[in-house]
């Protein structure tokens, strides 16, 4: 009896999932609303940035209040040197510099909250000179990294990524200090 009635259940079973065969496909249903606009990237400035013993050569920079990011966003970072050929020249941390007494970095890191741009030497900070330390302008340029990364983007400098991103770019800073 047992075996009849699970051959019954298996043949109505088998039965009933063939009956369930594809057939024609229905037509394309219509087009959902378009959703909203992802986030953007954001541009920042920060002007007159110095280093000193007094804040241990390390700039805090806080995002706007009111501004929003995201666990997986990415700040770029990059530092006014002044300009060339009527250029003006930006470059990205982190940075190396040699200089008479060593060798200076300038390097970040960021947080959901702000900034965190340092200096590194592996010589006596007394030695450093203004042009080094004071008068920094500082852009920062907040990326959503999925976006970025799908991209395969691999030209970091600051012209590239205004244009790739799409943002318009700020006048050229007013320095005092030179830095060429």
């Amino acid at each position: 009896m047992k075996k009849t009635i699970y051959l019954l259940f298996s043949l109505s079973a088998i039965f009933l999932l063939s009956a369930c065969g594809e057939g024609d496909i229905g037509p394309q249903g219509p087009q959902g609303p378009q959703g909203p606009q992802g986030p953007g990237a954001y541009l920042f400035e920060f002007n007159d940035v110095d280093f000193t013993a007094s804040n241990k050569y390390t700039a805090i920079l806080p995002y706007p209040s009111g501004f929003d990011t995201f666990d997986t966003d990415v700040a770029l970072v990059y530092m006014y040197f002044g300009q060339e050929e009527g250029l003006d020249v930006w470059f990205p941390l982190p940075e190396t510099q040699i200089t008479d007494n060593g060798i200076l970095q300038y390097k970040n890191d960021f947080t959901t909250e702000d900034v965190k741009v340092f200096l590194q030497a592996n010589f006596s900070y007394d030695l450093l000179t203004p042009k080094e330390t004071d008068g920094w302008t500082i852009r920062v340029v907040v990326v959503p990294s999925e976006d970025w990364l799908a991209s395969g983007r691999q030209d970091l400098s600051y012209h590239a990524v205004i244009e790739a991103l799409g943002l318009k770019d700020l006048p050229s800073p007013k320095v005092s200090i030179p830095r060429n």
